[in-house]
């Protein structure tokens, strides 16, 4: 499975997001922008695909 798109509206500190994935997307960003939320909200949806660890 590739995602290509991910979509995410009213979880943790994420009021929406809109995000285009490519071959080589990376995450970056100052504290409090949301990456763990963003990979947290992954492993609510995909928790067999991904293996989902404490981020925290």
């Amino acid at each position: 499975m590739k995602l290509e798109r991910i979509d995410i509206s009213g979880f943790r500190g994420i009021k929406r997001l809109s995000l285009s994935l490519n071959d080589l997307t990376t995450l970056i960003g100052e504290n409090t922008w949301g990456k763990s939320s963003l990979l947290d909200a992954l492993c609510v949806v995909l928790p067999q695909m991904v293996n989902c660890i404490s981020l925290k």
